[in-house]
């Protein structure tokens, strides 16, 4: 008797980030990371940008972070509701990006540590924010 197959989840951004169960250590951002030189790179790539070795491998990134900087939008867009947050972080592993911040909005500074979270979105679709904890 085979286990019965569990549908993968619709997502947002399906090149950017990994659901649970997609890659070892997910969900987490889709990254490359190098194993002669340890650098990582957003997405997927074939040769490293830091040293150009060809021996790289697609991992889940970006499970922990910093607050570099964050802004506020008060006017709703692409399905998020007003007011929402935006935030510029800074991964464990180096890496620098634009993300939505999830959760409440006071207290949010610069330096506050946060954690990759997967959210649900219009239409059924999961997708990918920053909280803090």
């Amino acid at each position: 008797m085979t286990a019965p197959m569990t549908e993968a989840p619709v997502k947002t951004n399906p090149h950017v980030f990994f659901a649970a169960g997609e890659v070892d250590g997910a969900p987490g951002l889709s990254a490359s990371h190098c194993r002669i030189c340890g650098k990582f790179t957003l997405g997927r790539v074939p040769v490293c940008s830091h040293c150009f070795s060809r021996d790289v491998e697609s991992v889940a990134a970006g499970r922990r972070a910093t607050l570099v900087e964050h802004s506020v939008a008060h006017h709703p867009a692409g399905g998020f509701a007003a007011p929402y947050a935006i935030g510029l972080i800074r991964t464990e592993e180096g890496l620098t990006l634009f993300a939505p911040l999830e959760g409440s909005l006071e207290g949010l500074a610069p330096g506050n540590r946060l954690r990759f979270v997967t959210v649900p979105r219009d239409g059924g679709a999961t997708g990918f924010a920053y909280a803090r904890g």
